[in-house]
């Protein structure tokens, strides 16, 4: 293994750990009275533009193996919306799949195009159903949030 690929599994973990950590920092600026002044939906929209911005650097983080390129893109619109708000993993779903789009112009894969796309806006809408509809529009325990995520991921693999 030669330092670009150690630098490729570096920035490959760090992407997928930033959901969950930005997950941590947006708890604590909730806490916050500036911020916790702010009305429901100024924070699903800020909510939303922030783990829209990971979803997009979930794609553009991808590891190429294969002719395929593995990513953690659909992690983002599932945080939001399960820790976060129906909202705003569907503004964070609908901005990383609306770029996914786009990245195929850039050299993501042209096939998977509308499967990908499709599939990271679902993430958001599943988790803005699961929140509202099965945890009465509380947040998940981690392990629950883990074998969603897991489960989310398999299921977009498949397709």
């Amino acid at each position: 293994m030669d330092i670009a690929d150690l630098n490729t599994i570096l920035h490959f973990a760090f992407a997928t750990l930033l959901p969950a950590a930005t997950s941590i920092l947006l708890t604590l600026l909730g806490r916050t009275k500036q911020f916790a002044d702010l009305g429901y939906w100024p924070k699903q929209v800020i909510y939303g533009l922030v783990f829209g911005a990971i979803a997009v650097y979930g794609t553009e983080a991808g590891i190429v193996t294969h002719d395929a390129t593995m990513n953690v893109r659909d992690a983002a619109p599932l945080t939001a919306g399960l820790f976060f708000g129906g909202p705003a993993g569907i503004i964070a779903g609908v901005i990383g799949g609306v770029e996914r789009w786009f990245a195929a112009l850039w050299g993501a894969g042209m096939l998977s195009r509308v499967g990908c796309s499709v599939a990271t806006i679902l993430a958001g809408v599943f988790a803005a159903l699961l929140r509202r509809f099965v945890f009465d529009g509380e947040r998940p325990r981690w392990l629950i949030s883990f074998a969603l995520g897991v489960m989310v991921e398999v299921s977009h693999m498949c397709c």
